[in-house]
């Protein structure tokens, strides 16, 4: 068995889908270990150029758009690593990223989803780790409304920013953009939940992680550059409400209340 799988779901940044293939290959993991590249878009696949480049790289044709979750399980499917690894294709590891990641889960069986630190390109933190606070906080950032103090003050506690974040810690969940774990408890949950097309999948699996009884963990000690681009988060409130984008996050996010309404908070102590 493989350390590693390294699942991609690919949609359509092929730019950056090089580049991260690229990194991961520089990186030159000391492990055994795969990638797999989701190709989630059937009406415009990836170049064939793709394989030439990276011969060692697993590329899979969905059926059909299966969304961030759906494309994730579909490439589990077929992984062969005993711990799997929730990857963006806009992610760029360095070296000794993946090795010190493994390790850290191989030693805490406790755990059960670990996460980097994520920062943006110009090399400011990026926000990736969470509260369980109420899912309208999500919508109210992208309103006017976000400006108020009150609201702010929300909004923050939301984003953990009255944490430091140079510090190994348990947090509620974690960004889907970069989750280790271990292969055996993705299958036992059932991957992720298909019927969030669009965010909050993430947010879902971390909170049945802790419903298990393991740990949602944030590793600063491993720092990635992600160039995390929020579809459908630019221009007026009004103009937002017509990209199809926010409006599967809404039908995501009115399935996430539904589903969790009156369900309690997971974790016995609020962080």
């Amino acid at each position: 068995m493989l350390d590693l799988s390294i699942q991609i779901v690919h949609y359509n940044t092929p730019e950056l889908l090089k580049e991260t293939l690229r990194f991961i290959r520089s990186a030159a993991p000391r492990l055994s270990y795969e990638i797999l590249v989701v190709d989630n878009h059937p009406s415009a696949r990836l170049s064939p150029s793709f394989a030439a480049e990276f011969p060692d790289v697993r590329f899979l044709s969905a059926p059909r758009h299966l969304g961030f979750g759906g494309g994730q399980n579909f490439a589990s499917r077929y992984a062969r690593g005993r711990q799997i690894l929730i990857f963006n294709p806009d992610i760029f590891v360095s070296y000794g990223d993946l090795e010190t990641l493994t390790a850290f889960l191989d030693a805490h069986p406790d755990i059960g989803i670990l996460g980097a630190q994520l920062r943006n390109p110009d090399g400011t933190l990026q926000d990736s780790c969470y509260r369980f606070d109420h899912p309208f906080v999500k919508i109210l950032r992208r309103t006017p409304l976000r400006r108020l103090p009150p609201v702010m003050r929300l909004i923050d506690r939301h984003l953990m920013r009255d944490h430091a974040r140079d510090r190994i810690m348990d947090v509620d969940w974690l960004m889907g953009a970069c989750l280790l774990l271990r292969r055996n408890v993705f299958t036992d949950l059932g991957g992720f939940d298909e019927r969030f097309v669009m965010y909050f999948e993430d947010m879902d699996l971390c909170r049945r992680i802790w419903e298990r009884g393991m740990r949602v963990v944030y590793h600063p000690g491993v720092s990635m550059i992600h160039y995390h681009r929020r579809e459908g988060a630019q221009g007026p409130l009004l103009f937002q409400v017509f990209v199809r984008a926010n409006r599967l996050h809404l039908v995501s996010y009115l399935r996430y209340v539904k589903k969790y309404f009156r369900v309690p908070h997971p974790r016995r102590a609020s962080i």
